[in-house]
């Protein structure tokens, strides 16, 4: 004894609930992983190093640098880049500057002017980053 049956509306079913091949998930995964790579390696390139001889109070020349780490989530469909605690704790002080500032006792503290480094690092591989997604993403039509 053989049964036959057809399911009618799958395609559409599969379209309304969002699910796509894992190809172009995978794909998708690599151009994060790609993109991040070359993220991270401007950014350490445009992070500002002090001096080999300045002494330095609370770090060392070179940590800010070294600190720039990328962390990945969701099976590599998402991924952050930042400078990493503890050796990055200098990170948006650099990147956004300070005001002209005093401590309770009056003495003068400066001010450090801005020099952005993953902001700049960012926007160099948007446009490469979104080219390779609609390559991946552009004839799918779960995506609305």
């Amino acid at each position: 004894m053989k049964i036959t049956f057809e399911v009618e509306g799958v395609g559409q079913v599969v379209k309304d609930i969002g699910i796509f091949d894992m190809e172009r998930r995978s794909a998708a995964g690599k151009v994060v992983r790609k993109t991040t790579g070359k993220i991270g390696r401007v950014a350490r390139s445009l992070a500002s190093v002090a001096p080999a001889g300045q002494v330095m109070r609370y770090s060392k020349p070179g940590d800010l640098k070294s600190s720039i780490r990328s962390k990945y989530y969701h099976g590599d469909l998402v991924s952050v880049t930042i400078p990493r605690l503890p050796k990055g704790w200098t990170r948006n002080f650099i990147e956004k500057g300070t005001v002209q500032r005093t401590n309770k006792k009056g003495q003068n503290r400066g001010r450090i002017k801005p020099k952005p480094f993953m902001k700049p690092a960012r926007e160099g591989q948007e446009a490469f980053f979104n080219k390779e997604m609609k390559k991946i993403w552009e004839d799918d039509e779960t995506i609305i």
